[in-house]
């Protein structure tokens, strides 16, 4: 479940509140017995300098469990690009990017039920981003993220809750892409029904400049507005056809020259279904603002 809303109306405060942190100002929380959280948060789990990656994170086991199904400590580290020699070197001695892989396989491995993720995508590189995504979709865990990472977004949630604003909070079920375009097709039914009704001919006259005000857009942006919808789902439909061809497994293992290429046009695209967005926001609220 993705948690999504502005800069600092909440989100980190429910996940401190799940685990009791943090008590709620109203109303009360109601926790599972056999509920077990595990909290992967901005700050990091501790690693021990002095020892090695396996011990750090698998401590003296060969075995682990994962979704119900015994898995060897060296396949799983394997998972995160530690390769046998590694495995056995000691934590002091990594790289950035390789003690946060550390750190995540040393959380994922927790004793938990439920995974609270605050912004689990910041200071991780593709490869870490990467083992975190297959490990949460192949894994079965239920886990709760607050992230701004579009991508990761997609590529993990398949449920989103949405903080409105005013204490309204939304909770979606399906993907954030499809969340998203359900939330612009639904302003733009607002949006189609806050339209007065056509005027008869009798009472045809020309709008005034105080209706012209209110609408809170031009001529040129309403006009735009208007058009935006299917420039959205066209650039939707791009960053799908392209999402689907980086999952297939043949690409990599035949045509493997051809990875980056579809890498680079998939950012491209997104970039340009965020754009899109972007505007299309832009305008909805300036129309908003002008009918207050």
């Amino acid at each position: 479940l993705g948690i999504v809303g502005p800069n600092g109306i909440g989100k980190t405060t429910l996940l401190k509140v799940l685990l009791g942190q943090l008590q709620p100002t109203s109303g009360e929380v109601r926790i599972a017995k056999n509920t077990r959280f595990a909290y992967f948060d901005q700050e990091r789990a501790h690693l021990d300098d002095d020892a090695t990656v396996m011990e750090n994170v698998c401590g003296n086991r060969d075995q682990i469990e994962i979704g119900g199904k015994a898995v060897s400590v060296h396949g799983y580290l394997s998972r995160f690009l530690f390769d046998g020699d590694q495995q056995r070197q000691k934590v002091s001695t990594l790289s950035g990017g390789e003690r946060a892989r550390v750190q995540l396989a040393k959380f994922l491995l927790e004793p938990a039920n439920v995974l609270l993720l605050d912004e689990p995508t910041n200071d991780l590189d593709v490869e870490t981003l990467a083992a975190l995504e297959d490990f949460l979709i192949d894994a079965g865990v239920t886990a709760l993220f607050v992230t701004h990472d579009r991508y990761f977004l997609d590529r993990v949630a398949d449920g989103v809750l949405s903080y409105q604003g005013d204490g309204k909070v939304v909770r979606y079920q399906g993907s954030y892409q499809a969340f998203k375009a359900a939330r612009i097709e639904l302003k733009a039914e607002e949006r189609e029904a806050s339209r007065p009704a056509p005027a008869k001919a009798k009472a045809k006259a020309k709008p005034s400049k105080d209706n012209k005000s209110k609408a809170g857009l031009t001529f040129t942006e309403a006009h735009e507005l208007d058009g935006l919808m299917p420039l959205i789902e066209e650039a939707e439909a791009e960053v799908a056809k392209l999402d689907a061809e980086l999952l297939d497994p043949d690409l990599y293992a035949r045509r493997g020259d051809q990875v980056k290429g579809l890498q680079e046009r998939a950012e491209a695209a997104r970039a340009v279904l965020d754009q899109r967005i972007a505007r299309w926001e832009q305008l909805e609220a300036k129309r908003e603002a002008g009918q207050n």
